[in-house]
Protein backbone atom coordinates (compact mmCIF):
# COMPACT_ATOMS: atom_id res chain seq x y z
CA UNK A 1 0.00 0.00 0.00
CA UNK A 2 2.79 2.41 0.69
CA UNK A 3 4.48 1.46 -2.55
CA UNK A 4 0.50 2.37 -4.45
CA UNK A 5 0.35 5.43 -1.97
CA UNK A 6 3.66 6.70 -3.32
CA UNK A 7 3.37 5.93 -7.00
CA UNK A 8 -0.31 8.17 -7.16
CA UNK A 9 1.63 10.84 -5.21
CA UNK A 10 4.40 10.84 -8.48
CA UNK A 11 1.46 10.27 -10.79
CA UNK A 12 -0.32 13.53 -9.03
CA UNK A 13 2.86 15.48 -8.98
CA UNK A 14 3.24 14.82 -12.72
CA UNK A 15 -0.15 15.85 -13.71
CA UNK A 16 0.36 19.17 -11.62
CA UNK A 17 3.58 19.63 -13.35
CA UNK A 18 2.06 18.73 -16.78
CA UNK A 19 -0.87 21.66 -16.06
CA UNK A 20 1.78 23.85 -14.82
CA UNK A 21 3.62 23.55 -18.19
CA UNK A 22 0.44 23.01 -20.51
CA UNK A 23 -0.70 26.57 -18.67
CA UNK A 24 2.67 28.33 -19.18
CA UNK A 25 2.74 27.10 -23.03
CA UNK A 26 -0.63 28.52 -23.46
CA UNK A 27 -0.55 32.29 -21.71
CA UNK A 28 3.20 32.21 -23.53
CA UNK A 29 1.03 31.62 -27.33
CA UNK A 30 -1.49 33.75 -26.15
CA UNK A 31 1.00 36.92 -24.99
CA UNK A 32 2.76 36.59 -27.88
CA UNK A 33 -0.19 36.48 -30.35
CA UNK A 34 -1.58 39.65 -28.59
CA UNK A 35 1.51 41.28 -28.98
CA UNK A 36 1.68 40.30 -32.50
CA UNK A 37 -1.67 41.33 -33.04
CA UNK A 38 -1.25 44.63 -31.21
CA UNK A 39 2.55 45.34 -34.05
CA UNK A 40 -0.16 44.27 -36.51
CA UNK A 41 -2.50 47.00 -35.76
CA UNK A 42 0.03 49.92 -35.72
CA UNK A 43 1.51 48.54 -38.62
CA UNK A 44 -1.66 48.75 -40.68
CA UNK A 45 -2.55 52.09 -39.02
CA UNK A 46 1.07 53.20 -39.99
CA UNK A 47 0.51 51.78 -43.40
CA UNK A 48 -2.91 53.99 -43.72
CA UNK A 49 -1.53 57.15 -42.91
CA UNK A 50 1.26 56.42 -45.48
CA UNK A 51 -1.50 55.80 -47.60
CA UNK A 52 -3.07 59.13 -47.02
CA UNK A 53 0.29 61.12 -47.11
CA UNK A 54 1.07 59.59 -50.23
CA UNK A 55 -1.92 61.07 -51.53
CA UNK A 56 -1.64 64.10 -50.81
CA UNK A 57 2.15 64.42 -51.93
CA UNK A 58 0.32 63.31 -55.66
CA UNK A 59 -2.58 65.57 -55.15
CA UNK A 60 0.08 68.13 -54.59
CA UNK A 61 2.36 66.76 -57.07
CA UNK A 62 -0.20 66.98 -59.81
CA UNK A 63 -1.01 70.94 -59.18
CA UNK A 64 2.33 71.77 -59.03
CA UNK A 65 2.68 70.16 -62.53
CA UNK A 66 -0.52 71.94 -63.60
CA UNK A 67 1.40 75.23 -62.32
CA UNK A 68 4.25 74.54 -64.37
CA UNK A 69 2.49 74.10 -67.60
CA UNK A 70 0.67 77.29 -67.19
CA UNK A 71 4.19 79.22 -66.35
CA UNK A 72 5.66 77.46 -69.45
CA UNK A 73 3.00 78.33 -71.42
CA UNK A 74 3.40 81.98 -70.16
CA UNK A 75 7.19 81.78 -71.20
CA UNK A 76 6.28 80.44 -74.42
CA UNK A 77 3.95 83.64 -75.03
CA UNK A 78 6.26 86.12 -74.08
CA UNK A 79 8.89 84.34 -76.24
CA UNK A 80 6.87 84.65 -79.09
CA UNK A 81 5.57 88.49 -78.59
CA UNK A 82 9.26 88.99 -78.22
CA UNK A 83 10.12 87.66 -81.46
CA UNK A 84 7.25 89.20 -83.48
CA UNK A 85 8.97 92.39 -81.33
CA UNK A 86 11.60 91.89 -82.83
CA UNK A 87 10.83 90.48 -86.34
CA UNK A 88 8.89 93.52 -86.42
CA UNK A 89 11.59 95.52 -85.45
CA UNK A 90 14.13 94.91 -88.14
CA UNK A 91 11.15 94.74 -91.00
CA UNK A 92 10.59 98.86 -89.80
CA UNK A 93 13.82 99.67 -89.45
CA UNK A 94 14.06 100.34 -85.98
CA UNK A 95 16.70 101.98 -83.96
CA UNK A 96 20.54 101.48 -84.02
CA UNK A 97 20.34 99.26 -81.19
CA UNK A 98 18.01 96.66 -82.53
CA UNK A 99 20.64 96.45 -85.75
CA UNK A 100 23.53 96.11 -83.92
CA UNK A 101 21.81 93.17 -82.08
CA UNK A 102 20.76 91.80 -85.34
CA UNK A 103 24.31 91.75 -86.38
CA UNK A 104 25.27 89.72 -83.39
CA UNK A 105 23.17 87.02 -84.68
Amino acid sequence: QNELTKTQKLLRDAHNRQSVMYDTLVNHKRESLVKHKTRSQILAAELDDVGRRRVGLLRERDREESELRRIEESVKELEDKLQRLLQSQKSGGGGGSSSSAGGAH
